[in-house]
């Protein structure tokens, strides 16, 4: 749901008393691994991983999402939609790497709107209204290249309306339609994702609302704790434009744990909404979900992961045993891996041997107890940075070779900081020396 906002007619408009208003929205992304904002399809996006078919399905409730306060926005003087609930339905087809279309609809469950506001609309009850939503539509198209850094994806959105009497304050009117970009950057340990959009909805005001010309933001950030659990925390915003109101600018903030079983992604958590204070909106709210990805897209893998998967194989499906110090001996070449200055970010010139590396270890993978990636930095530097920076970089490899089908049980990442150099840090070339990602293989087992 893009606002909470009725489709009122201009003469309705007029006989309100024009108090203040704070709303509360919703929306459920149509990407894999976020709530509400949406990433720009980067070969690291979890949908381009899992597959080509996206479904998805949530629940969202609010406590008192839209009041009225004073004109100061000091008091609140009515609450005219008590709480929301709302089950949303998406759907999504990967037509290319950098090509999606997505569509869901909301069902609002539960509304319960004050006496004030059932009298205006002549709705002889005031709880538990149900209604369908706005059909929302959008058009992902991502534009830069699988080896750049960030990236960066046009957004095309539009939303039609399913109701022929949208009493319930959930529809944008008749159509509206927007464009916006999103931006995309994985550090290894964190994903960072920004949203811009500017959206026109021709009927969507109500009272002093009036959300007819919008832009719209979102921030969100993804840290995971393991391969397959995180926290998401995401920002999701609308002002007015081109003239701005100090009074027209609603906000959510998503808090909350994601964990993933295979493909499917589980989401959990709670919102804070608009204005941070006593008369705020929303006061109570929170929010669940699933998404799935099915029907793998092996044409949208990096390039680079089909030309190495060419080079190896003609090597033997069920190997000889080999000895620990021949494995020990073929891994050692792979430590140099290449990060982003100060940062777990792995460089895509890294990419080939990290690939090399991945599919040589599932070569020998039923022979291998453990392997450990080992982190490790230079002196330069406090002492826990460097700690942190070596574990981070540690973690971003395990999750590389693990998006690259080595079995997360074998593999276990370790940061030592500056504590175990190779060579005295005499030069700039031994701080490269000491830079080092390596990998340390634990006993092997002869079948």
């Amino acid at each position: 749901m893009c606002l909470l906002v009725a489709c009122f007619s201009q003469a309705s408009y007029a006989q309100i008393n024009p108090e203040t208003i704070n709303a509360h929205q919703f929306r459920f992304s149509g990407s894999l691994g976020t709530v509400a904002v949406e990433d720009a399809l980067g070969p690291n996006s979890e949908l381009v991983k899992r597959g080509r078919i996206f479904i998805s399905t949530a629940y969202d409730y609010v406590n008192s999402p839209l009041i009225a306060i004073s004109s100061d926005r000091q008091t609140q003087t009515d609450v005219l939609i008590h709480k929301m609930a709302t089950a949303s339905v998406g759907v999504g087809l990967l037509l290319h790497k950098r090509i999606y279309l997505h569509a869901q609809t909301p069902y609002h469950l539960a509304v319960d709107v004050s006496q004030t506001l059932a009298d205006e609309k002549g709705i002889v009850s005031t709880i538990d209204h149900k209604g369908l939503g706005d059909l929302q539509a959008k058009l992902k198209i991502r534009l830069t290249g699988d080896d750049s850094n960030s990236h960066v994806a046009l957004h095309a959105y539009g939303s039609y309306q399913t109701s022929d009497d949208p009493d319930f304050l959930v529809s944008d009117g008749e159509y509206s339609y927007g464009l916006g970009l999103a931006v995309e950057r994985d550090y290894g340990f964190m994903q960072l994702l920004i949203n811009f959009s500017y959206y026109i909805a021709e009927e969507a005001f109500f009272r002093n609302i009036d959300r007819r010309r919008r832009l719209e933001g979102g921030l969100g950030l993804y840290i995971p704790f393991t391969s397959w659990l995180g926290v998401n925390a995401e920002w999701v915003g609308a002002t007015t434009f081109p003239e701005y109101q100090s009074d027209q600018n609603p906000y959510n903030v998503y808090t909350g744990l994601r964990m993933r079983l295979g493909s499917l992604f589980l989401f959990g958590g709670v919102e804070a909404s608009s204005y941070v204070r006593d008369n705020r909106s929303a006061h109570f709210a929170y929010y669940g979900g699933a998404k799935y990805a099915f029907w793998k897209c092996k044409s949208c893998q990096r390039k680079v992961v089909e030309e190495k998967t060419t080079e190896i194989a003609a090597q033997p499906e069920k190997p000889k045993p080999v000895p620990t110090a021949e494995i020990q001996r073929k891994l050692d070449i792979y430590r140099d891996v290449k990060f982003e200055t100060a940062s777990a970010l792995i460089k895509p010139e890294s990419y080939i041997p990290l690939n090399t590396a991945a599919s040589l270890i599932k070569v020998y993978i039923n022979q291998i107890s453990m392997i450990n990636i080992e982190g490790h930095t230079d002196s330069r530097g406090s002492h826990a940075k460097n700690q942190e920076l070596s574990q981070s970089r540690a973690n971003a490899v395990r999750a590389y070779l693990s998006s690259q089908g080595v079995s997360e049980g074998k593999i276990r990442s370790i940061g030592y900081g500056e504590t175990r150099p190779l060579v005295p840090e005499t030069s700039k070339e031994n701080m490269a020396t000491n830079r080092r990602v390596e990998f340390k293989v634990e006993g092997i087992r002869v079948e």
